[in-house]
């Protein structure tokens, strides 16, 4: 994935591109923290998905969720110093660009797919591995298999310990 969010079809070429670019990463992180705490449910993860929604046009709190409940963010109160990204306007091109986004149909059939939460496990893992296989030099095949499967072996004896 490059540094940035691409944004999909004609979002990425608007004149609004400089806005949304702005919100890039903010809306990419509160996806993974929508998967994070949705709790396998995904009428949870679509909710709190679609609060990015209202938070970007500076409402932390609103009247009806996607499940017809109460919703908000779940941040604390933003004071003007902490804040330094420009609020959208609700209803501008800007933010209609960002609602397709997020409600983008094909985004949504496969939210289901994103509810089991598992980046930190298999980064944790990862990092684990180049103990094992370090990037800097190069391995057969075989060898390879043998080191890989060592590093599984002895992350999955410290999975479950306390951190």
């Amino acid at each position: 994935m490059t540094a940035y969010y691409q944004f999909p079809g004609k979002a990425s070429k608007s004149k609004y591109r400089k806005e949304l670019l702005v919100w890039a990463t903010a809306v990419r992180h509160h996806f993974w923290h929508a998967s994070k705490e949705c709790g396998d449910d995904e009428g949870e993860m679509k909710a709190i998905w679609f609060g990015i929604l209202h938070h970007v046009v500076n409402e932390h709190e609103w009247l009806l969720n996607v499940d017809s409940t109460y919703g908000g963010c779940a941040h604390k109160l933003l004071s003007e110093e902490n804040q330094c990204k420009l609020w959208l306007k609700k209803g501008s091109p800007a933010c209609l660009s960002l609602r397709n986004i997020v409600e983008d149909k094909h985004l949504l059939e496969q939210l289901g797919q994103y509810t089991n939460f598992r980046y930190w496990f298999l980064g944790g893992f990862h990092s684990h591995m180049l103990m094992y296989a370090p990037k800097r030099y190069s391995f057969r095949f075989v060898g390879y298999k043998a080191r890989t499967k060592l590093a599984a072996i002895d992350f999955n004896m410290h999975a479950e310990r306390n951190q």
